[in-house]
């Protein structure tokens, strides 16, 4: 049985998405398709347009036969972070063959080439770096300054997703994996295009922006059938909703208090408390403009006030990377047909499957030894806080019913 995996967020699901399963099915030959998919909150740092469970059911009805979910600790983390904690999962199976991914472009050779650099480090690179880094250049920016000092083509790495391919590149490396990767191209439009362009396809950014404009008719044609269904019945989560809960948390917090949360710096915690006063609320996107500081990106201080809210610690973020990603199998949904791939991960994972939120911790305490477990456990909370946490704002937002994290149980079509 040969099987490939997708890490995706499906934020929401629609015909790109639909298109990558396809082209990775076809020229992998890939009996089982499985997906490895964020969870209630995304790398961005905001909440899912809709929750982890209806994303499921979108991506098993779009084609795949097993959704599983990255870890929150690495969902809503940095590119590499979040490449990292996907791919230790998905080596742990011991099942996956491939690896599928899309991308802005479909040169494996000069993402390779500039996996190799970030991965190694040449000290040319290094120091061009830091020059970057210290006249006051974003991560990112520097990062790619850096590589055109070395000579290779940097201009690919504006696309955002060819920077996630990089990363799972590097994290295939950097496992030792035989996994095999597969780059795809996405289909006419960019990951960040903010507007509906291309017949037939658009970017999930556009068709959140969309959604959240109550334009939601004119996604018919851009998302398969089953998936435009699931999204027109499920309450919207929209990120304006944490505005004033995050602005409360900073005004609330003291600066010792926010310094131990993952993503921070003394300077950008000063910073912070300095700024939310005065910060704009109308929006999710203006009050974290408002914050933004020159050298910090949008998306860098979006996580950190995740990480804030969620109580993701810079210590439990240091250990999960010491420790080589540790994880386990959380089973979010399968194809009833595919029982099959399900029977192959128990035989060869190296982690422990979980199916029931509600026994994950005791799996995790008979699993692992007493000096690992607390900090599986731990890692296992943050995602029952992100769960918990969505399901609430929607209770709060659109009236929905509450339903625990611990309640919930494993999509089966």
């Amino acid at each position: 049985m040969k099987c490939a995996a997708i890490i995706a967020e499906f934020n929401p699901f629609h015909n790109g998405h639909k298109y990558i399963i396809e082209e990775v099915k076809k020229r992998t030959g890939a009996d089982r398709i499985i997906i490895i998919m964020s969870g209630d909150f995304v790398q961005s740092g905001k909440p899912a347009i809709i929750p982890k469970e209806a994303r499921t059911r979108q991506a098993l009805l779009g084609g795949a036969d097993l959704v599983i979910m990255i870890p929150t600790i690495a969902a809503t983390a940095s590119s590499e972070f979040f490449a990292f904690g996907a791919v230790s999962v998905l080596k742990s199976l011991g099942v996956v063959d491939y690896l599928g991914f899309g991308a802005e472009t479909d040169n494996l050779e000069l993402l390779e080439t500039a996996a190799d650099i970030f991965s190694q480090e040449p000290e040319e690179y290094k120091a061009s770096l830091r020059t970057y880094l210290k006249q006051g250049c974003s991560f990112p920016i520097a990062r790619q300054k850096a590589l055109k000092d070395m000579g290779a083509d940097a201009t690919f790495l504006s696309g955002s997703n060819n920077l996630l391919a990089i990363e799972y590149l590097r994290a295939l490396k950097y496992f030792g994996s035989d996994i095999k990767p597969v780059v795809i191209c996405r289909k006419s439009v960019s990951h960040m295009d903010t507007v509906v362009k291309a017949e037939g396809f658009a970017s999930a950014t556009a068709i959140r922006n969309s959604v959240f404009a109550g334009e939601l008719s004119q996604l018919s044609e851009l998302m398969p059938e089953e998936a435009y269904d699931i999204l027109s019945r499920e309450a919207i989560m929209n990120p304006d909703c944490l505005v004033n809960i995050y602005a409360s948390r900073l005004f609330s917090s003291a600066e010792e208090e926010l310094n131990t949360c993952s993503d921070s710096t003394e300077e950008l915690t000063r910073h912070l408390l300095k700024c939310v006063v005065t910060a704009n609320t109308d929006s999710y996107d203006n009050f974290v403009r408002t914050l933004q500081p020159k050298n910090i990106t949008f998306s860098r201080l979006s996580r950190f006030l995740c990480h804030v809210m969620l109580d993701i610690s810079s210590e439990t973020v240091r250990l999960y990377k010491e420790h080589n990603y540790p994880s386990y199998v959380r089973i979010l949904g399968f194809k009833k047909d595919a029982s099959d791939i399900l029977s192959a991960i128990k035989d060869k994972s190296s982690i422990p499957l979980i199916s029931k939120p509600s026994s994950g911790k005791k799996i995790i305490s008979e699993f692992y030894d007493d000096n690992m477990a607390p900090l599986i456990e731990e890692i296992f909370d943050m995602d029952l806080r992100c769960g918990n946490l969505h399901r609430f704002l929607s209770h709060l937002q659109a009236g929905t019913t509450y339903i625990s994290e611990e309640q919930k149980q494993t999509i089966i079509i």
